[in-house]
């Protein structure tokens, strides 16, 4: 996304902390946690938006690979090994 894309969604973060995790990694366990944190007190949900943006520089489609590889080493298939 880049370094203004990442200073936008800071900035966004600062005022609406859930829209920036929701821009940045869609509709997963980080935007239900930083909707409960922002409700918990501001201060946690613009910490834990940006942990996020830092986190997850390269966005949805990464963390979707990410998932897709944790999914996969369960089946891991030991062909010689019966």
């Amino acid at each position: 996304m880049g370094l203004c894309g990442d200073f936008c969604l800071a900035i966004i973060g600062l005022f609406i902390p859930p829209l920036s995790v929701l821009k940045r990694t869609g509709c997963d366990h980080n935007f239900l946690i930083n909707i409960v944190l922002t409700c918990l007190g501001w201060t946690p949900g613009i910490l834990h938006a940006w942990y996020i943006i830092l986190r997850y520089p390269d966005g949805k489609r990464a963390a979707n690979m990410r998932a897709n590889v944790r999914r996969s080493r369960g089946s891991i298939d030991l062909q010689g090994y019966e």
